[in-house]
């Protein structure tokens, strides 16, 4: 598209004269200026970019791109123009409301997110939906022990700026090890779960776990493996403690494995490659990339170009690059 060659090439002193709505229609797209824009710009950037669009041709820059390009270029492309509260709201809904999706979506976001974050994902969840995320979680979507365990991982606040004590960590690993189950018992009590894992910092949470392990004799995965292998604990809650617990170590890591694993299954988990790479591509997408090469001896993009293909390929490369 020329609208997207001259926005790449004079961003700040784009004009209206220099872009006529039938050119658009005579050339035909071209992708390489619209990865150019799109990864060469920040999120806010962006909404910029389609309010322009907008404002000289009167149409919707996303539905000119959606007759013009399709699959998870296109995927990916909407994804990073969406506003990044609003486009997390629309996952979390599809995470609740689609039984064929995953809640390990629903709980990636509420474990991965800062209190300021989640309000902003909440309010845009409530005006889009016209509900909000608290009532869909209990009421309309998830019932039990698990429903109340995400609605106060996603709904409560959570202050990383705390600096808890030695003698609070200590209080919490005795509630766990009192018990012969202490482990399996977090699983069914909604108040103890809580009572480890809500509000406090994810240091304190590391901390915690890490004493359990050393103090029942255990290695470094100690608390992980009684997870995986309790047979008690439901699929769900066990998947959410096994999240919390990974994230409570190294969120960067967490992300490397979950793209790792997406990218090496016997069906490569597009979706989970898009929905990582553009949620946290201006929070810690370098970051995540430095634990990947760590963790498997090679880059991310190296894994990236095997596995994808074409224009898809090039944007999320170029959005490793930035």
């Amino acid at each position: 598209m020329e609208f997207f060659r001259n926005f790449r090439d004079n961003f700040h002193n784009f004009i209206p004269r220099e872009i006529s709505r039938r050119r658009l229609y005579v050339l035909e797209t071209n992708e390489k200026a619209i990865i150019e824009v799109a990864a060469g710009h920040n999120n806010f950037q962006r909404q910029r970019i389609m309010n322009t669009y907008e404002y000289l041709y009167s149409r919707k820059l996303m539905d000119d791109l959606k007759d013009e390009l399709g699959g998870f270029f296109l995927d990916t492309i909407s994804a990073l123009f969406i506003p990044a509260h609003l486009y997390l709201a629309n996952l979390l809904h599809q995470s609740l409301c689609n039984h064929k999706l995953n809640r390990a979506i629903a709980v990636e976001i509420g474990c991965t997110r800062t209190t300021t974050q989640m309000k902003a994902i909440m309010n845009a969840y409530r005006i889009t939906f016209c509900n909000t995320l608290e009532r869909d979680v209990m009421v309309k979507v998830v019932k039990g022990i698990f429903g109340l365990m995400l609605q106060s991982l996603l709904c409560s606040p959570r202050d990383e700026q705390i600096s808890e004590t030695d003698m609070l960590i200590e209080k919490h690993v005795d509630l766990i090890i009192k018990d012969s189950n202490g482990i399996e018992e977090v699983s069914h009590n909604v108040a103890l779960f809580e009572k480890l894992f809500i509000g406090h910092s994810w240091r304190h949470i590391g901390a915690v776990i890490d004493q359990i392990g050393a103090r029942l004799g255990g290695n470094g995965h100690f608390v992980e493996t009684q997870i995986i292998y309790n047979g008690n604990i439901p699929s769900d809650i066990k998947n959410m403690l096994l999240t919390i617990l990974k994230i409570s170590r190294n969120t960067q890591w967490y992300f490397a494995e979950k793209l790792h694993d997406a990218l090496h299954s016997s069906k490569p988990d597009y979706r989970t490659i898009v929905r990582i790479i553009v949620s946290r591509s201006e929070i810690d997408l370098s970051d995540i990339c430095y634990e990947y090469k760590k963790q498997y001896g090679h880059p991310l993009t190296f894994d990236i170009r095997k596995i994808c293909r074409g224009d898809y390929c090039h944007l999320l490369t170029s959005l490793l690059s930035e």
